[in-house]
């Protein structure tokens, strides 16, 4: 009889074994499909806005980011005003071409940044421009849109430290301002 008991303690003992070891099993197939999860919605978070690439963003039908400042007079004339200035952020000169509803940002020759401030200039194949209701943007750039703020909607310039950014009046939903900036 002592063999006996011994045989089903020692069985028991290796049931409890295995049970242990399925939960401890389950317990980290669960921990992986949680980190799975947790990863998807992570990498599914980092698309929360639509991204544009440097040659979509043309104005009147012309690349402008890194192109020479000659595009600018022989495209749209001579400037109201040309304005030196100095980039802090790369610590060299810069030349703000100024014209009628638009200012140019040029750093050793090749325009940086712009900003649009009236109807005449035509931002992108769609044609966006100001007084344009920020409606327009909603199915060009669907994911952007969703995560506007009340006045600006931004989209970020593929393999640039770039955005463009789209500030409306929150009462109209007219478009005032388009301006490409650095981060």
């Amino acid at each position: 009889m002592v063999g006996k008991k011994d045989y089903h303690t020692e069985n028991n003992y290796l049931i409890k074994q295995k049970t242990i070891l399925t939960v401890i099993k389950k317990q980290n197939i669960m921990k992986n499909i949680i980190l799975l999860i947790t990863l998807t919605i992570a990498s599914l978070s980092c698309k929360a806005q639509n991204t544009i690439n440097r040659d979509e963003i043309t104005i009147n039908g012309l690349v402008i980011i890194g192109e020479n400042k000659s595009i600018l007079i022989s495209n749209f004339g001579t400037p109201l005003e040309i304005e030196k200035g100095y980039n802090e952020m790369d610590e060299v000169d810069m030349y703000i071409y100024k014209y009628d509803g638009a200012v140019f940002y040029v750093i050793k020759n090749l325009i940086d940044d712009f900003e649009i401030t009236k109807n005449k200039y035509r931002l992108t194949k769609h044609d966006i421009k100001i007084g344009d209701s920020i409606e327009k943007l909603k199915n060009i750039f669907p994911l952007s849109y969703s995560k506007k703020s009340e006045t600006h909607l931004s989209i970020h310039i593929e393999k640039y430290d770039m955005y463009v950014g789209f500030y409306y009046e929150n009462e109209t939903k007219k478009i005032k301002r388009i301006r490409i900036g650095s981060y």
